[in-house]
This record gives C-alpha cells, sequence and structure tokens, in this order.
C-alpha cells in the first residue's frame, strides 16, 4: 500500500489529510487490516513532519499550520526517526503493534460474548424509570489521532435484547420514562419505550462541547438525546423553560449529574435507575456495575 500512495499537498496539512484519505481508501474495513494501515500512515506523516522539521519548523509552527496537536505531531516524528526503513517499519513495529491489538481484541470478544450471570430484576412498581443502556456502538478512535474505532471497555446490548427487558413488570400504572439513546437509535427507542409500556412524548437533547474529530461522518456527533415518555396520568412537580442543555463531558458514557437532578425535581414518585454505574440518595438501582 506504502508503494500505492501519492503524497500531494501544497503544504503539510494538505499532505496529512491526504495521507488519512488513502490510508481509508486502500485499507479494508477488518480491524488488523485497519489498524495496519493506521500505521503505516502514521509513517508516512511522520516522514513528511521530519522533512519540515529539518527545514527549521517547530511543533508549535507545525501545530498551527496543519490543526493537529503536538503529541500526534511528535509520535509521528519519532516513529520515522526511529524507523526510517519502511520494510523494518513494518516487520518490527507494525506486525508487533497488531498482533497485541489483535489479541485484546479477541479477548474483548470472548468476554463479551461468554455466558454473563443474569441479574434478577427488582421487585416493586415504579413511578420513575431513568436508563441508560448499553447501545451496541464502538467508542471511537481517539480524538484527532485517525486511527480506527475501538471496542467499548463494558459489554453491549442489541435492540432486541433491550426492547425485550422486563420493565413494564416493575412500571407503576401511572408513571414516567427517562430513556438515554444516541443519533443512531433514536427510532428504536421510540418503539422500546413501547414495548416498555410507555408513550414517548419529548425528545430531550444534551449538546456537548465539540472536541475535535470524532464519532460521525459528515457530520461529528456531539449529541445525546434523553426520551421523555409517559404511562397514565402521572403528574409533573413542574415545567421546565426548554428541551437542550449544554453540559461538559466526563467520562466515555457517563451522564451529567444535572439530569438526575432535573428528574428528581419533575417526576414524583419512587425512582429506579436501570445500568447504574452507582448508587444514589433516593434511588434504587439495577445493574452489572454496582
Amino acid at each position: 500500500m506504502e508503494n500505492k500512495l501519492q503524497i500531494s499537498g501544497e503544504n503539510l496539512k494538505e499532505k496529512l489529510d491526504n495521507i488519512d484519505k488513502q490510508v481509508s481508501a486502500f485499507y479494508g474495513s477488518k480491524y488488523g487490516e485497519a489498524m495496519e494501515g493506521v500505521y503505516i500512515g502514521q509513517w508516512h506523516k511522520g516522514r513528511e513532519i521530519t522533512g519540515m522539521m529539518g527545514e527549521g519548523g517547530s511543533y508549535r509552527q507545525l501545530e498551527r499550520d496543519t490543526n493537529r496537536n503536538h503529541g500526534d505531531l511528535k509520535k509521528w516524528h519519532d516513529l520515522y526517526k526511529t524507523y526510517p526503513d519502511i520494510e523494518i517499519f513494518k516487520h518490527d513495529y507494525v506486525k508487533t503493534k497488531v498482533e497485541e491489538a489483535m489479541f485484546k481484541w479477541l479477548e474483548g470478544q470472548k468476554k463479551l460474548y461468554s455466558p454473563n450471570p443474569i441479574l434478577e430484576f427488582p421487585e416493586g412498581k415504579y413511578q420513575v424509570i431513568y436508563a441508560d443502556p448499553p447501545w451496541d456502538v464502538k467508542a471511537g478512535p481517539g480524538w484527532s489521532s485517525g486511527e480506527a474505532s475501538r471496542d467499548l471497555k463494558y459489554p453491549t446490548l442489541s435492540v432486541k435484547e433491550i426492547e425485550e427487558m422486563p420493565v413494564e413488570s416493575i412500571t407503576g400504572e401511572d408513571a414516567h420514562l427517562y430513556l438515554w439513546t444516541i443519533n443512531k437509535y433514536i427510532e428504536d427507542a421510540y418503539k422500546i419505550a413501547r414495548k416498555w409500556g410507555f408513550e414517548p412524548t419529548c425528545l430531550l437533547t444534551w449538546c456537548k462541547p465539540p472536541h475535535g474529530i470524532g464519532l460521525g461522518g459528515t457530520f461529528v456527533q456531539t449529541t445525546e438525546y434523553l426520551l421523555f415518555c409517559r404511562k397514565g396520568t402521572l403528574t409533573s412537580n413542574k415545567r421546565i423553560d426548554t428541551t437542550w442543555w449544554e453540559y461538559k463531558r466526563g467520562k466515555h458514557s457517563v451522564k451529567p449529574e444535572e439530569f438526575r437532578r432535573m428528574i428528581e425535581e419533575v417526576s414524583p414518585g419512587k425512582r429506579i435507575e436501570l445500568f447504574a454505574r452507582e448508587r444514589s440518595e433516593g434511588w434504587d438501582v439495577w445493574g452489572n456495575e454496582v
């Protein structure tokens, strides 16, 4: 593939962008092949950066010129300086890295698909249900890294598995459901809510500050959604004057605590959080992380 690369562009930024595009075009979508392509692309970026550094460039100047971060530029530069010969680089570095990545990936698959103890569903009836299902998605690449998407560090569930959860069995006659979803699964979230015995009424939006080129296609995903649903005639404690909020990001998949506090203010009754990561005062919790 490295012989097929046509490094062109009027400046370093165009050359680096051109390398990324060609790597995506020449390499397949299989995990091992994609990883190999990423490393070969990094070597070529390092060669271009090394040429600029030899002409008196600095990392600070290259950051401004290429819109790439200092850490990536230095990593690629150091990679090329350590392995200036592409064949030695492929044999001594790429092969080892791909083998290590494949081993970790296979171990993750074994853990993901191995039998897991079934968590007993809680007893009783709840008026407020707050759920953040582990949707079947990738974690995405590191921000602005150009690398392949990563597997999540926790097991995920299919739409069918989420849909078949016995949520209706723990729901009171009058209740509110708050169901987190992402762009890919908005339509499925509506179907799941109805399967659980609720009627969707409003899609709330968490607006996350842009953070470089991450998940998404033409448009990078910077929003997540909380579907508000009703069953029966549970009266809300108050009205809220908006359907969107801008809160900072936390750890992967962790939702802002402000949403929990809003739910406590709006919806009365006995509360439970499904797929909870930690215990919260005033809430029952269910999930394999608590």
